[in-house]
């Protein structure tokens, strides 16, 4: 539906989507730092490996965990604490990301990755490569990471 008033013109639209109740976890740390969250969708996981191996080199950090969310899905996860505006920075310009989970993360000041099947009959997400480096490891940070329920749209 278009609507105009006066000289703007406001253009209205809705739409029906099946949605679930899934879990996932939170980018964000009580001292106002974040670990990193990256999603990749429709991707090949070599494509996926690359990217994060040159993102990890890049940005000094540590292990990075790849995770595949459903076929061709893929999730990234790195326990290296950062400022938001770090944060900002390396997911903005990490090829391949989805634009709408770096997007919608800007808006709310935090991101959010789904970690349970997004329908009942699909497998949880795996742990398909991990990027090991020397770097030291925030592995206790785990420990403060909000598990959340939210809703998704299925696909």
């Amino acid at each position: 539906m278009i609507i105009n008033v006066g000289n703007i013109r406001i253009h209205l639209s809705a739409s029906v989507q099946r949605t679930t109740q899934v879990e996932g976890i939170n980018s964000n740390l009580p001292d106002g730092r974040h670990i990193l969250l990256w999603d990749f969708d429709d991707n090949d996981i070599n494509n996926v490996i690359d990217t994060m191996r040159d993102i990890q080199t890049r940005e000094s950090l540590s292990n990075v965990y790849i995770v595949e969310s459903s076929a061709k899905h893929y999730h990234a996860l790195c326990f290296t604490p950062v400022s938001l505006t770090d944060a900002i920075i390396i997911l903005s310009t990490t090829p391949d990301i989805d634009k709408n989970f770096v997007r919608i993360g800007l808006m709310r000041g935090f991101w959010t990755l789904r970690i349970s099947p997004r329908r009942a009959n699909m497998p949880k997400p795996k742990l398909v490569y991990t990027l090991w480096t020397h770097r030291p490891e925030h592995r206790e940070l785990v420990r403060f990471l909000q598990t959340i329920l939210y809703t998704s749209g299925v696909k």
